[in-house]
């Protein structure tokens, strides 16, 4: 499970997985998301063969190995912000949120009770 990637001048590979070994399923390696464990075609003796996929993370930094995601990021591939951060829409980074951005919360939730009790 390794992509050619870089320039064709500086042609490496890089390994989205590594394997255990035994009976383990692979594990991500760090940039990359282990989305599923595909079931392909029928292998030796009628048994199933699968084939793991992988994404690579957008930002790659949001994914550590094995599926965890960096402490700002969530949900699969860590493509969302947890709360308290906001993601940059050209970067897909998350950023915490600033003081502005906590008072303006805290004016909104203020001023829709003050609405509905009213």
């Amino acid at each position: 499970t390794c992509i050619n990637d870089g320039f064709p001048a500086l042609n490496y590979r890089v390994c989205k997985a590594y394997c255990p070994g035994g009976t383990a399923w692979p594990r991500s390696k760090g940039t990359f998301w282990l989305l599923n464990n595909k079931e392909t075609t029928l292998g030796d003796r009628g048994l199933m063969r699968y084939e793991p996929l992988f994404t690579r993370c957008d930002p790659p930094e949001a994914c550590l190995p094995h599926n965890n995601c960096e402490k700002s990021y969530t949900s699969a591939g860590c493509g969302r912000c947890v709360w308290g951060y906001w993601q940059d829409t050209k970067t897909n980074r998350c950023n915490p949120c600033g003081s502005e951005q906590v008072f303006g919360l805290v004016v909104m939730c203020a001023l829709v009770v003050t609405l509905s009790v009213g």
